[in-house]
């Protein structure tokens, strides 16, 4: 296998209304990271397959491992990778919600509340089955493959509607976690104690720990860094120097600061500040 394969399939090929793309993608290696962009009118899922990625749109960063999918919504600013793009595989498609009257050969009616239901969805990440993952990659393989257009057309609808219904099925544990979020980024400029966070969710510092990673990939510090970068980035780029970063967003010393801030982003902060001419 090569270190980097990717296949995409465009609509042209796929030849099923409201499906604009469907690809599979594979790294090997660390490659660099996917800028900020949009699909205007359309929502995407990706389902990766293989190892951990990072996802970032202007609402935080977020991680995604195998058994899990990310989902960037209509017109939604969205990247990949966080300073690197992670070692990882994955398939992704895009679906143009524009037009309920053409989506995926369902009737306008029940597209409606299709594409409702996919805007609607709370949250960036979702869990997905191991039977949802295969069923993704078979139904790729049929569209690679170009197998009969109705065996295409009936495996999309069924890949999409399990991923729907999982979704309705998921265990609703994302309140403790929004809230958690929540005072994250209210105390960003703060050194944060994690106990203040336990108490604030109401929960013990230990459960408090196991909820969040299971729930969002992360350790709870780990995922207070990753934020604090990212403000990082914006202060840096308004014309503050590192010092004064640093102790803006809490951190006890500027060597400190550094070391976490090339830990995410592969740059020190003072390279970061050349390589983008600040």
């Amino acid at each position: 296998m090569p270190k980097e394969h990717r296949i995409e399939i465009t609509d042209c090929n796929l030849l099923i209304p409201g499906l604009k793309l469907f690809g599979y993608n594979i790294f090997n290696t660390a490659q660099p990271p996917m800028d900020y962009h949009m699909h205007e009118n359309c929502i995407e899922i990706v389902v990766v397959s293989k190892g951990r990625e990072y996802y970032s749109v202007e609402s935080g960063i977020y991680s995604v491992s195998r058994g899990q999918a990310f989902i960037s919504f209509a017109n939604e600013l969205h990247k990949s990778g966080m300073g690197l793009q992670n070692i990882c595989e994955f398939y992704w498609f895009i679906l143009d919600v524009s037009n309920p009257s053409l989506f995926l050969g369902f009737s306008k009616e029940y597209s409606e509340q299709i594409i409702k239901y996919l805007s609607d969805i709370d949250k960036h990440v979702i869990q997905i089955s191991e039977d949802c993952i295969e069923n993704v990659k078979k139904c790729f393989e049929l569209f690679n493959q170009r197998a009969n257009i109705y065996y295409r057309s009936a495996a999309f609808q069924h890949v999409l509607t399990q991923i729907l219904f999982e979704t309705s099925q998921e265990k609703l544990q994302s309140g403790i976690i929004d809230k958690i979020t929540y005072y994250i980024n209210e105390h960003i400029f703060e050194n944060i104690n994690l106990n203040d966070i336990a108490v604030y969710a109401g929960l013990s510092l230990p459960a408090l720990h196991r909820k969040f990673q299971k729930e969002s990939g992360y350790t709870l510090r780990s995922y207070i860094n990753l934020q604090k970068i990212e403000y990082a980035k914006h202060l840096l780029k308004s014309g503050k120097n590192v010092t004064e970063t640093a102790m803006a967003l809490g951190f006890n010393t500027s060597d400190y600061f550094s070391t976490v801030f090339k830990k995410f982003t592969s740059a020190t902060p003072t390279e970061y500040i050349k390589k983008n001419g600040i």
